[in-house]
């Protein structure tokens, strides 16, 4: 259907504060979120209307006759008492009258919102999975052959969500016909890298290299197509990793990263970007001590990104390079009783069980 075929639309609107001081700053937060989503490339951005609609329960069909499918909008409150002030965020589907999909907050000191102690590109970075995932679900009647390219990599990922060993091969499918319908899709270029990643660590059959160089190139094809993100550029990294050759050229890649990031980011020392590019740069140098700090940081991200879901066994195997044992079994425990059929992340559970003499039926059951 022609309604597929277009990208995803979002609306941004200023977060409504009672707090007069803290309007400006409601505002600059409204205009640093859609600028990060205009860097994404994947969404459509509609500029909202000069006066927004008065009545709530309107305003959804007036953004979805201007071409929204989501809106984002907030709530700004103001600490008492020299308390951090909190910005609420939401997402809410336009086309089923409003009704929030996600939402997360994000706190900063009144005074001076730029000395905030997390970056702002966590909620975005979740935000914007989270869309992917309600996209999907919202096509999940509809046949894999009857998708738009877009909608067959949104359903690629909602299938990875599952860390089903099982499901590759329909992933493979998908990926492989929504790449050759639409080369210039940055999206679908990296749900590809990222499901080749995915899959390379999970196949020890011969399709494995190609799995690997069918990968490397689709990140290399996002780089190109999203030059703003520097998810892409440290999954370029992991992916040369694997070769020793390589690793210059990885260390330069994720230096350039950490840079930008840095300079884009007065907050960035919990930006998912900052601490995954910090994660590689640590395992090029073998200091894997220092890669497993940042990866309980990761672990530990308030904000419900299915992308950070989606890599818990590659956080799995560097815990396990760091020797945090305890942590990789308590992991294991968790992704084996939900996700049994996930090769990696059993043998990570197993091998750290056998570094700390687990018990015998417990190793026996996750051979």
């Amino acid at each position: 259907p022609e309604a597929e075929l277009r990208k995803i639309s979002l609306v941004f609107l200023a977060p409504s504060c009672a707090d007069e001081n803290l309007v400006q700053h409601g505002q600059t937060f409204r205009d640093q979120l859609e600028l990060m989503f205009v860097s994404m490339g994947t969404f459509d951005i509609i500029s909202p209307p000069d006066t927004p609609p008065s009545d709530s329960i309107n305003a959804a069909m007036a953004y979805q006759a201007l071409g929204a499918d989501y809106i984002i909008s907030g709530n700004l409150r103001a600490g008492a008492d020299g308390a951090d002030s909190r910005l609420i965020l939401r997402v809410l589907d336009v086309r089923r009258g409003g009704v929030i999909i996600w939402g997360t907050h994000y706190d900063f000191p009144s005074s001076a919102p730029e000395q905030a102690q997390n970056s702002i590109m966590a909620p975005a970075q979740a935000m914007q999975w989270s869309i992917f995932v309600a996209e999907a679900r919202r096509i999940a009647g509809r046949p894999d052959n009857e998708l738009s390219p877009l909608g067959m990599a949104l359903r690629a990922f909602t299938l990875l969500l599952r860390h089903d060993f099982s499901l590759f091969d329909r992933i493979d499918s998908l990926l492989e016909r929504a790449v050759d319908c639409e080369k210039d899709d940055g999206t679908i270029a990296l749900i590809d890298a990222m499901y080749c990643y995915i899959r390379f660590q999970n196949e020890w059959g011969p399709e494995a290299d190609s799995i690997f160089a069918r990968g490397l190139r689709s990140v290399r094809a996002a780089i190109l197509l999203m030059p703003d993100l520097h998810a892409v550029e440290v999954l370029l990294a992991a992916y040369l990793m694997y070769d020793p050759a390589k690793h210059g050229m990885a260390v330069s890649i994720v230096q350039d990263a950490i840079g930008s990031i840095v300079r884009n980011d007065s907050n960035h020392q919990d930006s998912p970007d900052a601490l995954m590019a910090g994660v590689v740069m640590n395992l090029l140098r073998g200091e894997t001590k220092s890669a497993t700090r940042s990866v309980k940081i990761l672990l530990e991200n308030g904000c419900r990104s299915q992308f950070l879901e989606l890599l818990r066994p590659v956080f799995m195997m560097i815990l396990l390079l760091g020797e945090e044992y305890q942590d990789v079994i308590s992991m294991g425990r968790l992704m084996s009783g939900l996700y049994p059929s996930y090769p990696s992340a059993l043998v990570y559970y197993l091998v750290a069980l056998l570094q700390v003499g687990g018990a015998a039926e417990e190793v026996h059951q996750v051979c």
